[in-house]
Order: structure tokens, then sequence, then C-alpha cells
């Protein structure tokens, strides 16, 4: 690390926006900010633009429990919205694709990939709904912290739904989908 980058680094962790950013987060909150820092718009951390521009193009960075668990993770991070889009990629694969089974990684892939940038927006649109109240202090965190952190019983729920779906796949595969 270059001493102009370790200068650097300092302010963007002590700024209103890596704050927000801890709160929002909640569990893990430095690890998961400084992965989110990669992908803020160079207005909001301007040390960090010569470090995106090197990286231009880059939304992909792997989050490793979400190859894993897939929609699982995204609703233990209270995704909800994004969590329901790639629960229901399956099984739309499924659906469309019945002979094309090796497809059904796809969305786990894709959930590992984006899925860093995908909370990231997430959070960046709590904070705005954060701004948009006018909040601040105790407040605006208290606020950042219930809209994101983790979700026990969203996780519980994608467990369940992740193995209804896993077991109609399984049907559907083994026992052919019905011609239509």
């Amino acid at each position: 690390m270059s001493d102009s980058t370790a200068a650097a680094t300092p302010h963007f962790g002590t700024s209103p926006l890596a704050h927000d950013l801890r709160a929002f987060a909640g569990d893990n909150a430095d690890t998961l900010v400084a992965k989110m820092r990669g992908w803020l718009p160079p207005g909001d951390d301007p040390e960090n633009a010569a470090r995106q521009r090197r990286h231009r193009g880059g939304i992909a960075s792997i989050v490793w429990p979400a190859l894993l668990l897939g929609f699982v993770w995204m609703l233990f991070r209270k995704m909800y919205i994004e969590g329901a889009v790639f629960a229901a990629l399956p099984v739309l694969i499924v659906v469309l694709l019945p002979g094309v089974t090796g497809l059904m990684v796809l969305p786990f892939i894709l959930a590992a990939a984006l899925g860093g940038w995908l909370y990231c927006k997430h959070a960046r649109r709590a904070i705005a709904r954060a701004d948009a109240q006018a909040l601040d202090g105790e407040a605006r965190s208290a606020f950042l912290a219930q809209a994101g952190g983790t979700s026990t019983g969203g996780a519980i729920l994608g467990a369940i739904v992740y193995v209804v779906i896993a077991g109609g796949a399984v049907y559907a595969v083994t026992q052919g989908l019905p011609a239509g």
C-alpha cells in the first residue's frame, strides 16, 4: 500500500458515508464496507476514484456465502426483492429449459458475482431514505441498522423455500415435466 493510499483510507473510514454503511451492514461491517467501497460512485469517495478507474467495469466480486447459499444469503441480508428474483430463476430454468439442468447453478454464480454490488445498492437506497427523512445522529443509525443488518427469519424462510424449490426441481427432472 502506498503512502498516499494509506493516508487517504482513514478519511473514508471516518466519513459520514462510511459511518452510514457500517450502521447499515451491522455484523461484519468493516469487511462489507471495505468491499462496498469499490462500488461507490467516485463523488462519494474521492480518494477511491483512482482505484475505481483502474478497475473500471468491475461490479463483480465474489461473495462466497452467496455462491453457496444463493438467494438465502440475500434474504439473510434483507434483500427481499433481489432474493425473490434469484429464488425464481431456478424455477424458470426448469420450466423453460427442462433438459438443461446444468444451468441450475447459474443463479448461484450470478448471486456470488453480483451479490455485493446489489447489497451496496440496497444500502444506498436505505441511506437515501434516511436522507429524505432528514434523519441524523442516533435516529439515523437506528433507521439504517433496522433497514440493514441481518434477518435470521429471512434466512430460515429462504432455507425452506430452497428445499421446496430443490425438491420440485428434483421431482421435475426425475419425473419429467408434463408436455404442454
